[in-house]
C-alpha cells in the first residue's frame, strides 16, 4: 500500500525530536533574584545546628515534554552542598504554563549526593509541558558549606527518560547563580589616633587630633580612635546579635592610663590620665588593659554604628605620666555574631603619636681602625629622653634597626654616644662590600625641646707619621 498523505517536514522533525527524547535546552534563573547571603549568620547558625539549611530558590523553563516518572536532576555547583533533603521535608512543584494551566507536578525522589538532587514527574495532564515554569523554593544549602566570602552558588538542570534513562532538557548554558555569600559586617576607620606630643612641656600635653572632641571624663589634651560598623541589609540567613572587640597594643604602653602600675586603667579622682568609649551599647567594663601594652575594647551592638575610643589627659592640668611616640598595631576588630565565635576580623590600622623633639641630620661620618668618631648630643632642657639612630652606608644602604637599646640623655646633660653609634653601625654594615671602613650619614632623634637640643659631631684621623688630625663634621644642629 502506498501512502499519498503528505506530511510536512517541521512536523517529521517534531516526531523524530519527541522520540529521542531531545528538544531545546532548559534555562534556570533565580527565583526573585540572587540572595546575598551572610558569612556570619551561616556561621552561627551552622554552630547551632549542624543540618540547618539556608534555603534558595529557582525558576526553571522546561524545554522538553515530560511524562509521567520522567526525572528532573538539579546538580549544584561552586560553593555549598546540599542539606538532609528527603520527601519528608520537601513539597511537591507545580509546573504552569503562562496562562497560569497546570502541566506537571514534580515530587521529590532522592538526594544523590552533596551536590544533586532528583524529582520526578509524579503526575501529567498530556499535554506538552514545553515552556512551562516551575518554581524550586526549598532547595536546603548547609550553612556549613557556605564559608567563603565572595563565592557563589549555581545550579544546572537536566532530564532523564523513564524507562530508557535516554537524557534530556539538558540546560547548556552556564550554570545559574542563585546565591553569593558576602560578609554582612564591614568596618572602616572614621579617625586614627594622631596626635602630636609636645616636648617642651615635658611630653604630657598633646596638639589634639584630627577630629578629636573633649568628653566628659577626657578634658586636656586627648586624641581618639572611631570606626564605623556597618551591618548589611537585604540578606539572607542574617545574624540577628553578637559582639565585637578591638585590642590595641601601644608599644610604648599605657603608662598614662595606669599610673600605679597595677594593669588597670586607674579611675580615682586623682588620676591625671583617661579614657572614654562611645558606643551605642557598650558591655560592662568595656575597655580594659589587658596587659601593660595592650587596651581591649568590647561592645555589644552590632547594629550600624561609630565606636570611638578617646585618651589623654582628665583635666586641663598637664601633670602625670609622660606620653610617648609611638606607632600603635592591631589585630583588627572581631565581631561574634550570635553563637559564631570571632566570624569577622576586619583589619584596623590604629596609627601614631608623633612629637614636635629634634631630628638631627649627620652628612657624613667615617669608621676605620685608625678614625676615632666625636658624637654628643647637648640637652639644655629639664627632660630626660632617648634616642634613636638611623645611619645610611655610601652605597645607599639603609640600616633596618633604628633604636639603640638603653640610650637615654638626662636632663641638662651632655651625653656621649660615640661609642654606641660605632657598635650601631658596625652591626647593621658588618657583612658590606667596605666593611670595617664604612662611610655614613646618620639621622639622630630624641624627644627633646628643638631649642634646647644640638648635637656634636668630628672624628679624628690617627696617622702614624703626621699624628691625629681632628675633623669638625657641620650638622643640621650647629648654631642652636
Amino acid at each position: 500500500m502506498k501512502f499519498s498523505t503528505k506530511i510536512s517536514s517541521g512536523l517529521v522533525a517534531v516526531a523524530v525530536a519527541a522520540s529521542c527524547g531531545y528538544v531545546s535546552a532548559a534555562t534556570v534563573t533565580a527565583a526573585g533574584g540572587v540572595d546575598r547571603i551572610s558569612k556570619q549568620g551561616a556561621a552561627s547558625a551552622a554552630t547551632a545546628g549542624a543540618t540547618s539549611m539556608t534555603m534558595l530558590g529557582a525558576v526553571v523553563k522546561l524545554a522538553g515534554s515530560y511524562n509521567q516518572n520522567d526525572e528532573l536532576t538539579i546538580s549544584l555547583s561552586g560553593q555549598g552542598q546540599f542539606g538532609a533533603l528527603n520527601t519528608g521535608n520537601m513539597s511537591k512543584v507545580a509546573c504552569v504554563q503562562t496562562a497560569g494551566s497546570g502541566i506537571v507536578t514534580f515530587q521529590f525522589l532522592s538526594r544523590g549526593d552533596a551536590n544533586t538532587i532528583t524529582y520526578f514527574a509524579e503526575s501529567t495532564p498530556g499535554t506538552s509541558s514545553v515552556a512551562s515554569e516551575c518554581t524550586f523554593n526549598s532547595l536546603g544549602i548547609l550553612n556549613s558549606s557556605l564559608t567563603t566570602t565572595g563565592s557563589n552558588t549555581s545550579i544546572a538542570i537536566s532530564g532523564k527518560k523513564s524507562g530508557t534513562g535516554s537524557p534530556f532538557d539538558n540546560e547548556t548554558t552556564s550554570a545559574a547563580t542563585l546565591g553569593s555569600v558576602v560578609d554582612q559586617y564591614t568596618v572602616s576607620r572614621v579617625s586614627a589616633f594622631d596626635g602630636e606630643i609636645d616636648v617642651s612641656t615635658g611630653r604630657l600635653t598633646f596638639t589634639n587630633g584630627t577630629g578629636d572632641t573633649a568628653t566628659s571624663e577626657v578634658a586636656g589634651s586627648r586624641d581618639s580612635l572611631a570606626f564605623r560598623v556597618v551591618n548589611e541589609s537585604g540578606i539572607t540567613t542574617a545574624a540577628t546579635a553578637g559582639s565585637l572587640s578591638v585590642s590595641i597594643t601601644a608599644p610604648s604602653g599605657w603608662s598614662f592610663l595606669d599610673t600605679d602600675g597595677n594593669g588597670v586603667i586607674d579611675t580615682a579622682a586623682t588620676r591625671t590620665g583617661a579614657i572614654t568609649a562611645t558606643t551605642a551599647a557598650p558591655l560592662a567594663g568595656d575597655v580594659t588593659l589587658s596587659s601593660a601594652t595592650v587596651l581591649r575594647y568590647s561592645s555589644n551592638t552590632l547594629a550600624d554604628a561609630v565606636h570611638t575610643i578617646t585618651v589623654g589627659r582628665r583635666t586641663t592640668d598637664n601633670t602625670g605620666t609622660a606620653f610617648e611616640a609611638q606607632t600603635f598595631s592591631s589585630t583588627g576588630v572581631s565581631i561574634a555574631a550570635g553563637s559564631s565565635a570571632a566570624a569577622v576580623a576586619a583589619s584596623l590600622t590604629p596609627g601614631t603619636w608623633t612629637l614636635n623633639g629634634t631630628t638631627v641630620q649627620v652628612p657624613y661620618m667615617p669608621y676605620g681602625t685608625s678614625i676615632d668618631q666625636n658624637i654628643r648630643i647637648s640637652n639644655r632642657s629639664t627632660q630626660t629622653a632617648g634616642v634613636t639612630v638611623q645611619a645610611r652606608n655610601a652605597l645607599g644602604t639603609l640600616c633596618g634597626a633604628a633604636t639603640l637599646a638603653g640610650v637615654t640623655v638626662g636632663a641638662n646633660q651632655v651625653k656621649d654616644i660615640t661609642a654606641d653609634v660605632k657598635t650601631y653601625v658596625n652591626n647593621c654594615f658588618s657583612t658590606a662590600s667596605d666593611a670595617p671602613n664604612h662611610r655614613v650619614s646618620l639621622s639622630i632623634t630624641t624627644n627633646l625641646p628643638s631649642a634646647q637640643t644640638e648635637v656634636y659631631t668630628g672624628f679624628t684621623v690617627n696617622s702614624t707619621t703626621t699624628g691625629p688630625s681632628r675633623v669638625s663634621v657641620t650638622n643640621s644642629s650647629n648654631g642652636k
